[in-house]
């Protein structure tokens, strides 16, 4: 006779002591088990929850005792206590019974007695998370992929995002019909921008709120504005990680090299919700661990991993790495949770090894500019340009910067604090292939850091020192010189004024190079306040480029039942407010005539960075503008086609005409 199959022990429980509750994590057998133990406590509040700290053993005696298991050892928790040392029992009968309440035990490093809990089995999951997701019209949704249809490692099974996660012990529930979000009125508005983004998200996902809350949005639309994103994790102040989008191109296809992509994209950026990095920057995490640039994980991209995608897929398990799956299960609260602690798992941390050089790439060179001084209402922006000093040049992204993920920015504060600028929005650019960069040619880009994920980078007056990293394919880096940034105390009235203006809904809309979100009107209404009463101010010309520009484009609104408004594109005003401060004849002198819609992007894009200010204009908006040429560009036909009616309009209004009575105005 077959022995009794007896019950698994890992999964979640759950115990009230009044008035506290903890949440308790056992993984120590079953598929892929981490070998630790964590937990979350909480004080109860009626039906509400405060949550206190957490807990993790990273390696944990196991003892298997006649009809129970006894887990022991010593935690680590976010907050001093002199109860570190844990004692789990689980009672353990046979499989086709109940599974029986267990006890939580804490003790003192001398053995004497703390907190107890019975704790009762919910799941055999760790976590559980609802998923709303939203579809553009006409889109079709990834549904599964057969990760035997193209050569692969691990089991052949049928795969679908949700999966992917209950794969790794995380229970994704949807508890939403999908959104169909219907964009058929938007007319040749057929692309998103990041500011239309954040609005639907907010007015279709239910759960979005400015708390830590299980719950995250997923988008699969059709394009973005720049056509090479391929996925976007949301972010913006207050709660993060709540929201990302997957996009699938203007002629999807659905052969098993797309739907594999498909998976891999959608995994991914729900992954990021989660706080997971990519894995060529985990050493950016806080604490900072090993990155790992040839890891076989959701978290890489394929033509970023060593040998690039022909490498990467017949080896890839369609799996998380172990350290990814230790994280998703038992990383502290807030490091996890979506609304939690922003991504790399807070702003502040101490210059590590990452910083040191120790991973210096002799053949790369990266310089960093800045201006030396702040000018008060612009955003502050640096320039950064990376060059090779090998024959053999070096593999890059064709894009780089902090949104890309390539380039991080160290900023030292007066006080000493150092923190790494975390941008407002992400952008996966997985589908572009690396370019080579030759011996003598340079990369450019010129990083917004003026508002983030954490708020202000510049938030009081006083001496900032900034220093970039390049993080490249093969995990080495290329540091930076040092320099110095003075940000000055107001001195006028009009920089007084500014500054108390400038809040955190000016800023994002600054970032978002303007918005029609509903949340930001009362922003955009300061932005004009300041176009009219200091309109010779340099925080006015920021301002009119970021209104303009959001005029340049058509905005979608999307209501909370899906249906899709649009307010046009207003050419004309956005020209006259853009025109202002950028000479849009100049540019567009500069655009070959005959060329492709992306090359006369790339050579609008090229002609910003050499300048193309008006006359008057202060230099630092001149680098506010540079670092959104991307955006700019864009918009360039809308702008072009404003700027060309304005001058028609002058143009009339100079030539003679005829009075009522028919005699000449020039007599």
């Amino acid at each position: 006779m077959p022995p009794i199959a007896s019950q698994p022990i890992s999964g979640r429980y759950r115990g009230v002591q009044h008035p506290l509750a903890v949440e308790l994590r056992v993984d120590v057998d079953g598929e892929n088990p981490t070998h630790r133990v964590s937990a979350d406590y909480f004080r109860v509040r009626g039906q509400d929850e405060d949550y206190l700290r957490s807990m993790r053993v990273d390696a944990p005696r196991v003892r298997f005792a006649r009809g129970k298991v006894i887990i022991t050892g010593t935690g680590e928790f976010t907050q001093a206590t002199r109860q570190r040392r844990i004692r789990v029992t689980i009672p353990r009968g046979p499989a086709h019974l109940p599974a029986p309440s267990a006890t939580l035990q804490h003790f003192g490093d001398d053995g004497s007695p703390g907190e107890t809990y019975l704790v009762a089995l919910q799941s055999r999951f760790f976590r559980h998370i609802e998923l709303e997701e939203a579809c553009e019209r006409g889109v079709p949704r990834f549904e599964s992929y057969d990760t035997g249809a193209l050569p692969s490692a691990g089991p052949r099974r049928t795969l679908t995002s949700v999966a992917a996660f209950h794969e790794a012990g995380i229970e994704l529930t949807a508890t939403k019909n999908l959104e169909v979000i219907d964009t058929s009125l938007a007319g040749a508005n057929t692309t998103w921008s990041d500011a239309e983004l954040h609005a639907a998200m907010e007015a279709t996902f239910t759960r979005w709120a400015d708390r830590p809350e299980w719950a995250i949005w997923l988008l699969h639309a059709a394009n973005h504005d720049d056509p090479a994103i391929g996925g976007l994790m949301f972010d913006r102040r207050g709660a993060q990680r709540q929201g990302c989008a997957v996009f699938y191109g203007s002629a999807p296809r659905a052969g098993p090299e797309v739907l594999r992509h498909r998976v891999h994209s959608c995994v991914h950026e729900l992954g990021h919700g989660f706080n997971l990095l990519h894995s060529w920057q985990k050493s950016l995490a806080v604490p900072p661990v090993p990155s790992r640039p040839d890891a076989l994980s959701w978290m890489n991209y394929p033509e970023r991993f060593p040998g690039g995608e022909a490498q990467f897929w017949p080896k890839f398990p369609f799996a998380f790495d172990e350290p990814e799956l230790v994280h998703l299960r038992h990383g502290f609260y807030h490091q996890v949770i979506m609304g939690g602690a922003a991504l790399r798992g807070g702003a502040a941390r101490r210059r590590e090894e990452d910083w040191s050089g120790a991973r210096q790439d002799p053949g790369l060179r990266l310089k960093l500019a800045c201006a030396s001084a702040l000018s008060f209402g612009v955003p502050v922006t640096a320039a950064a340009v990376l060059s090779t000093t090998t024959a053999r040049g070096r593999e890059v992204p064709p894009v780089i910067g902090p949104q890309s993920g390539s380039i991080d920015i160290l900023i030292s504060a007066p006080s000493g604090e150092e923190s790494v600028f975390v941008p407002l929005l992400r952008h996966c650019r997985g589908q572009e292939p690396p370019a080579l960069l030759p011996r003598g040619r340079r990369l450019h880009s010129q990083p917004y850091i003026h508002y983030g994920e954490n708020g202000f980078a510049f938030p009081t007056p006083g001496r900032y020192t900034l220093r970039a990293r390049y993080a490249g394919y093969d995990g080495r880096v290329a540091l930076s010189n040092t320099v110095s940034l003075r940000v000055p105390p107001p001195l006028t009235r009009a920089d007084r004024e500014i500054e108390s203006a400038m809040d955190e809904g000016v800023a994002t809309l600054l970032t978002l190079l303007g918005s029609d979100a509903p949340e930001l009107r009362s922003s955009e209404d300061t932005l004009k306040e300041i176009i009219e009463r200091y309109p010779a101010h340099p925080a006015a010309a920021a301002a009119r480029v970021a209104i303009g520009a959001n005029l340049a484009r058509a905005f979608k609104r999307v209501s909370p039942d899906g249906t899709v408004s649009v307010r046009p594109a207003l050419p004309r005003e956005a020209a006259t407010l853009v025109g202002s401060v950028i000479d849009i004849a100049a540019i567009e002198r500069q655009v070959p005539v005959a060329a492709s819609p992306a090359a006369k992007q790339r050579a609008v894009a090229a002609a910003l960075m050499r300048g193309g200010m008006r006359p008057g204009v202060a230099a630092a908006v001149g680098g506010f503008v540079v670092s959104r040429r991307f955006e700019l560009t864009a918009v360039r036909v809308a702008l072009s086609a404003g700027a060309a009616q304005l001058r028609r309009e002058a143009s009339r209004a100079t030539r003679p005409g005829l009075r009522d009575d028919g005699t000449s105005s020039a007599a």
